[in-house]
């Protein structure tokens, strides 16, 4: 009997110690995770700025721009009239263009890259739709990749795709 209660009570303590340790992993993919989702908002927050007034942030060294011909390419043209293109092979795969959409495609053609520290953030603008003129006002409409990769570990990264509406007087 005293066997059977020890055997018990020890699938016991190990059924509770499992539960507490994977609770304790779960908690702290989460943690990284937002954390991660922090960088793209901030990053993301940027971009938009840079979209609603075209202005160039050559002084702030934790700022890349990676052609700004082709960003205000983006920013005043439709899809298919920007004047942009991606470096080459072996610095991009063969076959990124300004409009790819995967992940080697964000990092490698970005439009801007942002360094948060312990994040690298890449934006990348990948449609343009407009202008549109609405009460004497000029909008277009923006889908924007943002990608936040963990210098410490590639696996921690967030990717937001969003669209974005500007106005101008």
């Amino acid at each position: 009997m005293a066997l059977i209660l020890g055997l018990v009570s020890v699938m016991f303590l190990s059924t509770l110690l499992y539960m507490i340790s994977t609770g304790t992993r779960m908690s702290g993919l989460e943690r990284t995770y937002s954390t991660a989702i922090e960088a793209v908002r901030g990053g993301s927050a940027i971009m938009c700025r840079v979209l609603d007034r075209g202005v160039s942030f050559s002084d702030f060294t934790w700022l890349d721009i990676r052609d700004q011909t082709c960003l205000e390419s983006k920013r005043d043209n439709e899809t298919s009239s920007w004047n942009c293109s991606c470096p080459t092979p072996p610095t991009c795969p063969s076959g990124t263009t300004p409009t790819s959409s995967d992940f080697e495609g964000i990092r490698c053609c970005f439009d801007l890259h942002i360094d948060m520290i312990e994040y690298d953030v890449y934006l990348k603008v990948v449609n343009t739709k407009g202008p549109y003129i609405v009460g004497g006002k000029r909008r277009y409409i923006y889908t924007i990749h943002a990608l936040a990769v963990s210098k410490q570990d590639e696996n921690d990264k967030a990717w937001v795709t969003f669209v974005y509406k500007t106005e101008e007087t």
